[in-house]
């Protein structure tokens, strides 16, 4: 672990990427393949390979007793090193003496290899007790250097902070064993780690020159694909033509990895969620394959009674340079592109009234809507009437409630249900998918969802944890021709209509969607497939804009249908286009000083708004303003503190700032009751006095306004 450690800091001392690549790669030729396959997660950040479900449960109140015993410092000495190294790990190498000045009766011990060092992890791991797991770390670091002890803790809190990131030990590990196997690139590097969610298991497969045979390891979560703010609609339009759009949820993204009745849901931290969402897997048991997902859960509204509703979304089938929704296809061939029927007021109305090249097929989508009326030039419904027959997104101060939860109660999921939006696709029959183009993903998605069966299953992992009577909600479709209640998570009972007398084949049968009424069921969880619009003009764009607020979501995500999904990355493919709230003016009431580069700075601020005389905190932000603003307000910070508390100081509330977010929540951690989402810093506001700072009243009204 001490050449490890060595490495480590060599690979800190140079911001050149190729100068740290280089000296890893070094690093892995120099030791066995064993302990290069240890250490290349190490140099993740990581104790363990992604896939591994194993977590250390070592805290850092834990780590931090741990370091003061050994090192036989106060609290006041520890604190005053953690305030100038900025991390425990760094603090551990200033503040604990070698091993022979430890003392103690601990005999001299050999070094300890990474492969050694991740035994003992999983010793800390098994340990169901936290003092059982204090000894093993307290005997581990009092058995190493200083430097072993730094990154030892690093690895254990999972934050290196050598300016390192999993991409470059990637490459580190091409570049080790190219001359060894010519046939090496970065490329399959990438996508062996992509498959097997293990980055020492890919190192060992490049050593044999075997990476190929990398097959896909379910339930380890892929990078999702990010998408680039634009700033405007014609900014948005100028990277692609033919934009495919969707409404941009307030939820929390998630992806969903599925194999027969096993399903599971994963955040963009790649945490497991399933636990927080037990009424989510079974609306995905039953796929016809192994199925990796991309969506949104989202809290949801669904159908009441008296809400009337027949709106057919689902894929348009149609002929080259047809009209389709009353706009030219430009050539699109049939069946590329997911768009929005119209809206009418039945089903059989919309297909009595169109020519047959625009009936919709199958809908196979679980999505539908509503509107008075709509626009036929935009390619799909732009009135913000539009919304789903299932109901509407709320907002995610509502999705809060069952964030975090190991255990939901039978309440909390009739209290706030919610519902999974999918999106894209990922992996599916037996194929990774990525690499084709968003508009074969579309298909790929549909053809999944619109094949899926009826589970005959005894439940989800999750579930078999939390069986109840009637504890899960499942939606159930009425069928045109029964008219019996079937058991069906998401696809729609269909009626078979007349196939057309023009090249008709079985395939090309059109069918109607008969949508439950509130009469046959309540619905409490739905996957229901996100629409998707086209808009070819700025006009269009801000339309559908205009409607999805009016839905209350967050804006629109316009993509590329040409485009790759790329993890993990955030180019101009996708695009994500919103509007923010109205900034407040806000006090800054207490700061703290920063990690990483801005250690020794004072960089976040807690702030605060006006309510009468007093001043209530609704936020807290680290990001927005330049360095050399950063080092000023830290001095002038530190000349106007109230009181020390350390590593915090509270501050004379002088300072007014003007801060953007994304939307306000109720919460109990500020003691005004409110939370910014998001929050940036936009700037300093000098010119402003405290006493010009917005009003709690004026934050209640913004959440009011959000949540109608």
């Amino acid at each position: 672990m001490l050449l490890f450690s060595q490495t480590a800091d060599r690979i800190a001392a140079t911001t050149k990427k190729l100068e740290k690549t280089a000296i890893l790669a070094d690093y892995f030729r120099a030791i066995s393949v064993e302990d290069a396959a240890v250490a290349a997660v190490f140099f993740s950040g990581r104790p363990f390979a992604v896939w591994e479900e194993t977590t250390l449960q070592v805290g850092g109140s834990m780590l931090w007793r741990i370091v003061a015993e050994l090192a036989g410092k106060s609290e006041h000495a520890l604190t005053e090193a953690y305030r100038k190294h900025g991390d425990l790990g760094a603090v551990a190498e200033a503040v604990l003496p070698q091993v022979e000045a430890r003392g103690g009766s601990l005999p001299r011990l050999p070094p300890k290899s990474p492969a050694e060092i991740q035994r003992i992890f999983r010793e800390v791991s098994t340990a169901r007790r936290p003092a059982f797991k204090a000894v093993v770390v307290r005997q581990l670091l009092a058995s190493v250097s200083p430097l072993e002890a730094k990154y030892v803790i690093k690895i254990m809190t999972g934050d290196l902070r050598i300016g390192l990131k999993e991409s470059l030990v990637e490459e580190a590990i091409a570049k080790a064993f190219v001359e060894q196997h010519p046939e090496i690139t970065l490329r399959a590097v990438q996508r062996a780690n992509m498959l097997l969610g293990d980055i020492g298991e890919t190192l060992k497969l490049a050593a044999e020159g075997r990476l190929a045979e990398a097959k896909m390891r379910l339930f380890h979560p892929i990078g999702f694909m990010l998408a680039s703010p634009a700033e405007s609609a014609e900014d948005a339009l100028g990277y692609f033509q033919n934009a495919w759009v969707e409404d941009k949820y307030d939820g929390i993204r998630a992806q969903a990895h599925c194999r027969g009745d096993d399903v599971r849901f994963f955040s963009r931290t790649r945490d497991e969620i399933t636990e927080s969402f037990p009424e989510l897997p079974d609306t995905l048991a039953g796929l016809p394959s192994d199925a990796i997902l991309d969506g949104e859960i989202l809290a949801w509204d669904y159908l009441q009674e008296g809400d009337e509703s027949s709106y057919v979304v689902g894929r348009t089938s149609y002929a080259e340079g047809a009209q389709v929704a009353g706009r030219p296809s430009h050539g699109v061939s049939e069946n590329d592109s997911p768009v929005i029927a119209h809206p009418t007021s039945s089903v059989a109305e919309q297909h009595e009234n169109q020519a047959p090249e625009e009936r919709p097929s199958l809908a196979q989508h679980g999505s539908a809507g509503k509107a008075e009326e709509s626009d036929r030039s935009s390619g799909g419904t732009t009135d913000p009437s539009f919304d789903n027959a299932y109901g509407r997104a709320l907002p995610f101060s509502a999705l809060q409630k069952r964030l975090g939860r190991k255990m939901v109660s039978d309440a909390l999921i009739r209290e706030v249900p919610v519902a999974y939006l999918v999106f894209d696709v990922l992996y599916a029959n037996g194929e990774l998918v990525i690499d084709r183009p968003l508009r074969e993903r579309a298909k790929i998605l549909d053809q999944l969802l619109g094949k899926k069966k009826t589970p005959h299953h005894r439940g989800t992992g999750a579930q078999r944890k939390r069986t109840k009577p009637g504890a899960q909600g499942l939606l159930d479709f009425r069928s045109a021709e029964s008219h019996e209640v079937a058991a069906n998570n998401y696809s729609p009972t269909t009626k078979d209509q007349e196939p057309r007398t023009d090249e008709a084949t079985p395939s090309d049968v059109r069918r109607t969607t008969i949508l439950p009424t509130t009469e046959d069921l309540q619905p409490t969880t739905a996957v229901i497939r996100a629409p998707v619009f086209q808009a070819t003009s700025p006009d269009e764009l801000n339309a559908l804009f205009d409607a999805a607020q009016a839905r209350g979501n967050e804006g629109l995500m316009i993509k590329d249908p040409e485009s790759p999904y790329s993890p993990g990355r955030r180019g101009k493919s996708w695009l994500k286009l919103k509007r923010e709230l109205a900034t407040l003016d806000v006090v800054v009431t207490a700061v703290e000083y920063g990690h990483g580069k801005r250690i020794g700075v004072l960089s976040d601020y807690t702030f605060a708004v006006r309510d009468g005389d007093q001043l209530l905190n609704v936020g807290k932000a680290y990001s927005g303003l330049t360095d050399t603003e950063i080092v000023e307000m830290t001095k002038w910070f530190l000349d106007h503190t109230i009181e020390d508390q350390g590593f915090r100081r509270a501050v004379e509330p002088k300072i007014v700032i003007e801060v953007a977010f994304n939307n306000v929540m109720q919460s109990d951690r500020h003691n005004s009751g409110y939370a910014l989402r998001f929050p940036r810093i936009v700037r300093l506001r000098p010119d402003k006095l405290p006493e010009e700072a917005d009003t709690l009243d004026w934050v209640r009204e913004i959440f009011q306004k959000q949540t109608r």
